[in-house]
């Protein structure tokens, strides 16, 4: 590390006060900030806003919520100089212009998103009331598509199996145009919780907190608010245009979150959280065996891919791509 023994220092004294994740996290900042520490001759401490900028750019934050949060890491250091070593020290403020630039300038085509990332967002949607779009995204999360995304929006309470954990997944189908039983899967605690929630939500509630419009009375957990051009939203008028509104409603919902100011996903759509989401339980399934994560694209023979592919209805050249893109690429 650059300047090793303010940065021990530092550590020293964040030992006893935040948790081993956010430990990790600081260090893995002074392990990047070195590289330009180095370049520039100057501590952390002492950057510019340019020199920020190039720092908080390295770590290819797609959200601004990501690049926020370095920044505060970064800050909380540069207090902890001006008050032990150098007073002259003041913290370098970004624009919000700047944080939604270098959110879209992240490597945000794909739009990967972590575990932690993932429950913060549904947490964040449930405390804003909003259980229906949470519901969305731990749907795509588990899984969950299909044509029109009509697995998510068709998904009925009544179709979990409470006692097992399992759901009965139902997609529509537009060459026969009836809606068909795909196949069953295991749900974590956390679908049945927000999906539960997402049901027993009556009001639509837009982003400032307003409550705009009620829903419809229906059995799917997505529930369509009503309006005067679609008082009747019965699947049996034109089942298409039934599933192409539902798929509309929930498309609508993500793009509040993509333009949200707390989580700015520019590329974010329910592909790339349910492709985040396959990363995620292959990752975990992987490291519980302990297999190495470079051994799992061999065959879809493998004992750890086999039941991934079961479980969320893929083939192996969809799986090979998401080891590709999310898997290898991102736990680096």
């Amino acid at each position: 590390m650059y300047n090793e023994d303010v940065k021990n220092s530092y550590v020293k004294k964040l030992k006893y006060k935040v948790d081993t994740k956010e430990m990790m996290d600081v260090l893995t900042l002074f392990q990047k900030s070195s590289i330009l520490e180095e370049k520039y001759n100057c501590d952390l401490a002492y950057f510019n806003r340019e020199q920020l900028i190039e720092l908080i750019k390295m770590f290819n934050f797609t959200s601004i919520y990501r690049v926020r949060e370095i920044q505060r890491r970064i800050n909380r250091y540069v207090v902890y100089c001006s008050e032990e070593y150098d007073k002259s020290i003041k913290k370098t403020t970004i624009s919000q212009d700047k944080i939604r630039e270098i959110a879209n300038s992240g490597n945000s085509k794909l739009a990967v998103i972590s575990k932690e990332m993932f429950e913060m967002l549904v947490d964040k949607m449930l405390k804003n009331n909003n259980a229906q779009g949470a519901f969305a995204l731990v749907a795509a999360w588990s899984g969950l598509s299909g044509y029109g995304l009509s697995e998510i929006t068709l998904v009925k309470l009544s179709n979990i199996d409470f006692s097992n954990k399992k759901l009965k997944i139902y997609e529509y189908d537009p060459v026969s145009d009836k809606i068909i039983f795909t196949r069953t899967t295991v749900v974590s605690d956390l679908f049945i919780k927000v999906a539960e929630l997402a049901d027993k939500e009556i009001e639509y509630i837009d982003n400032i907190g307003r409550a705009i419009g009620i829903y419809e009375n229906s059995e799917y957990v997505i529930k369509t608010r009503i309006t005067s051009r679609n008082l009747d939203t019965s699947e049996t008028k034109d089942l298409r245009l039934f599933i192409e509104r539902r798929r509309k409603n929930i498309q609508d919902r993500l793009m509040r979150l993509r333009n949200s100011d707390d989580f700015y996903f520019p590329n974010l759509n329910f592909e790339s959280i349910r492709r985040s989401g396959i990363a995620s339980v292959t990752i975990d399934v992987a490291n519980a065996l302990g297999v190495p994560l470079s051994k799992l694209e061999e065959d879809d023979s493998n004992f750890v891919i086999k039941p991934i592919l079961d479980k969320f209805n893929i083939d192996m050249t969809y799986m090979r791509s998401i080891i590709s893109t999310h898997i290898l690429k991102y736990s680096q």
